[in-house]
C-alpha cells in the first residue's frame, strides 16, 4: 500500500512538474500595455471608451439588398498552374483561409480610387507591353500569358490577399471623374455628403449598404480572415502594400486594428497586424495653390470618425495621416513610400512635412520614363500620355513587380556593398534604411528594379520641389 501511495504521489509530482515545464514554454504574448499610454494630437481618431462594437461578427455588406457587393471584401488568392490563371476565394470562407500557408510570409494589396470601379474590378494585371514575364525570367510563362502582380509574390512563396473596394470608390456611370474627397468621405465616416454611396453594375449610386466607413470594413475584414487561420499565423512577416487612396483604407484601418489589439479589447492580437507598411504613391491630400500665394487642402469637410464619434476638422486629412503613421511606428511597423515626379507625395507635403515624414519610413524616387515604356500598347489610347506616362499607376507595377527581382544597389559609395529599398529587399534590412531618400541614378529605361541603381543625393534634391 505504502509503494502504491508513493507511486501515485510521484506521478502527481511529474504531471504538475510537466504542466509548469508546459506553462513556461507556451508562447503568451505580454500585454505590452505602453503602445497605447501615449495618444496623438488627433484625439478624435480615438473612441474614448474603447467600448467598440464586434467588428467580426457585426460589420459587412447587406448582401440581401445588393447581392452584387459579394465581390467587394478581402479575398486569398491561390495560382492554378495547369491553366495559368488566379483562383480567388473571401478571406472569411474555409476555402479562401485553405489558401493560406501560416508558415509563409503574407502580402495584403489595397487598391487605390477607381473612377470606373462600378464596370471593371481591379485585378492588377500588368500591361503585357512591360513583357513582364520576360523581363523578370518566369519562364514559365508565356509573353501571351496574362501577367498578375499576385503571381508574381505567389511564385516567390507568399500568401496573397486583396481588399476590394471598387464599389465604393468608384464615380457614377459615364461620369468622367470622381472626386478624391467623396472617396476620403467614406473611408472614415458615413455622414459626409456622399455618405455610404456605392455603384451597382449599370453605373447607377445606390445607399444603405453598410453603416460603417470603408475602413471599419477593411478592419472587420481583416479580423475574420486572420480568426479563420492557425494560431501561429504573424509568426511570418505580414505586409501591407497601399496604392494611392488605398493609403487612407489603410491609414485609417490600421489605426483601427491598432485599437483593436488593445488587451482590454482583444479583437485582434498585436502579431496579428503587419511588419511593414508600402505606401505607393499614397494619397495625403491634394494641396491648393492660390494665385495670392496661399493654400489650402482639398479634402472633406467636419466629417465624424464613424468608430470615434468625433469630428474628423476640416483640412485635417493630411494631420490625421502623419498621425496615424506615428502610431505605426510605435508598434514597430517598418514603411517605405515609393515616389516619381508628379507623386502625391510631392503635390502634398511641405519641407516640415517631408521631415517629419522621413522619421517613419524611406522615400525611394522611381522617375523612369514610362512614356516609352508604354507607348508601344495601342490599348491605353490617352492613358500613355497621362496617368501611366508620369508613373501613378506604374509605381504600383513596378514596386508590386519588383518581389521578383534582384535587391536594386545602392551605388551612392562604390566602395560599399548596398542596397535601397524595392519589395524584395528584407523588412529587417529596411528598417535600417528609415530616414533615407533614393533617386534612380542608372537603369531607368528597363522594367526590371533590380537593374535600377539609386543614389542618396541628400534632402536637397527632395526638397527642390517643396514650398517652405
Amino acid at each position: 500500500m505504502k509503494k502504491l501511495l508513493l507511486a501515485l504521489a510521484s506521478a502527481v509530482i511529474i504531471v504538475l512538474l510537466c504542466s509548469i515545464v508546459c506553462i513556461a514554454c507556451t508562447k503568451t504574448p505580454a500585454a505590452n500595455n505602453t503602445l497605447w499610454d501615449e495618444r496623438v494630437e488627433s484625439d478624435y481618431l480615438y473612441n474614448d471608451t474603447r467600448d467598440y462594437i464586434d467588428y467580426a461578427k457585426e460589420v459587412d455588406w447587406d448582401y440581401e439588398q445588393f447581392p452584387y457587393l459579394d465581390e467587394c471584401g478581402l479575398f486569398w488568392y491561390s495560382w492554378d498552374s495547369s491553366a495559368k490563371q488566379l483562383l480567388e476565394e473571401p478571406a472569411d470562407s474555409e476555402l479562401g483561409a485553405s489558401f493560406v500557408d501560416p508558415t509563409k510570409p503574407t502580402v495584403v494589396f489595397i487598391h487605390g480610387m477607381q473612377m470606373d470601379g462600378y464596370a471593371y474590378r481591379n485585378d492588377y494585371q500588368v500591361p503585357a507591353v512591360l513583357s513582364p514575364a520576360e523581363t523578370l525570367g518566369l519562364t514559365e510563362l508565356s509573353s501571351s500569358d496574362k501577367f498578375y502582380i499576385q503571381y508574381a509574390w505567389l511564385n516567390k512563396g507568399w500568401n496573397v490577399g486583396m481588399f476590394h473596394w471598387e464599389r465604393f470608390s468608384s464615380g457614377e456611370g459615364g461620369a468622367l471623374l470622381e472626386l478624391p474627397t467623396g472617396n476620403e468621405e467614406r473611408i472614415w465616416a458615413t455622414d459626409g455628403p456622399s455618405k455610404d454611396r456605392h455603384i451597382d453594375p449599370t453605373g447607377y449610386p445606390h445607399f444603405g449598404a453598410t453603416e460603417y466607413s470603408i475602413a471599419e470594413h477593411f478592419a472587420a475584414e481583416y479580423i475574420r480572415a486572420m480568426n479563420l487561420l492557425p494560431n501561429n499565423m504573424g509568426e511570418e512577416e505580414i505586409r501591407f502594400v497601399a496604392h494611392s487612396m488605398g493609403g487612407q483604407v489603410v491609414a485609417a484601418g490600421l489605426f483601427l486594428l491598432t485599437e483593436l489589439a488593445h488587451p482590454d479589447v482583444n479583437q485582434i492580437s498585436v502579431d496579428k497586424l503587419p511588419n511593414r507598411y508600402a505606401l505607393i504613391d499614397t494619397y495625403f491630400g491634394t494641396v491648393v495653390k492660390l494665385d495670392n500665394g496661399e493654400s489650402f487642402i482639398m479634402g472633406p469637410e467636419d466629417i465624424t470618425v464613424r468608430w470615434s464619434g468625433k469630428t474628423l476638422p476640416q483640412g485635417k486629412i493630411k494631420d490625421t495621416i502623419f498621425d496615424c503613421l506615428k502610431v505605426f511606428n510605435r508598434f514597430g511597423i517598418v514603411m517605405e513610400y515609393i515616389a516619381y515626379k508628379g507623386s502625391f507625395l510631392l503635390m502634398s507635403l511641405d519641407k516640415a512635412d517631408m521631415r517629419e515624414f522621413l522619421e517613419y519610413a524611406t522615400i525611394t524616387d522611381a522617375r523612369l520614363n514610362w512614356g516609352d515604356m508604354y507607348s508601344n500598347d495601342p490599348k491605353l489610347g490617352w492613358v500613355t500620355t497621362w496617368e501611366l506616362q508620369h508613373g501613378h499607376v506604374a509605381m504600383l507595377h513596378l514596386y508590386g513587380c519588383s518581389i521578383a527581382a534582384d535587391k536594386c544597389p545602392d551605388i551612392t559609395d562604390s566602395d560599399v556593398i548596398a542596397y535601397a529599398p524595392s519589395a524584395a529587399l528584407p523588412t529587417e534590412e529596411l528598417r535600417k534604411l528609415v530616414g533615407n531618400y533614393y533617386l534612380l541614378t542608372e537603369g531607368g529605361t528597363g522594367f526590371d528594379m533590380g537593374k535600377h541603381k539609386y543614389t542618396q543625393p541628400g534632402l536637397d534634391a527632395l526638397f527642390e520641389f517643396l514650398v517652405d
